[in-house]
């Protein structure tokens, strides 16, 4: 690693984030974030389905701790990138 990335690297890691509401204008969304937020649609589809199988209390209390866990991995993932 050269010495210009690294001071980038830290220039860019200890700048302060965007104010709420700050909107860059000429931001797009990339594939690779559209295929993140697609495996986590599919793991949820795939946690339905199990629920869809066994709905019963016990079905119902699994799907909500897979689901919380699965929002709680999501929302940590979205907020790091």
């Amino acid at each position: 690693m050269t010495e210009e990335t690294r001071r980038r690297f830290k220039r860019w890691l200890w700048t302060p984030p965007r104010p709420h509401g700050g909107v860059r204008p000429d931001r797009t969304v990339s594939f690779l974030e559209l295929f993140y937020d697609l495996v986590y649609v599919a793991v949820i589809a795939q946690a339905a389905h199990h629920l869809a199988e066994h709905v019963t209390e016990r079905g119902v209390a699994e799907f909500a701790v897979v689901f919380s866990l699965i929002w709680v991995a999501w929302v940590n993932g979205s907020l790091f990138v």
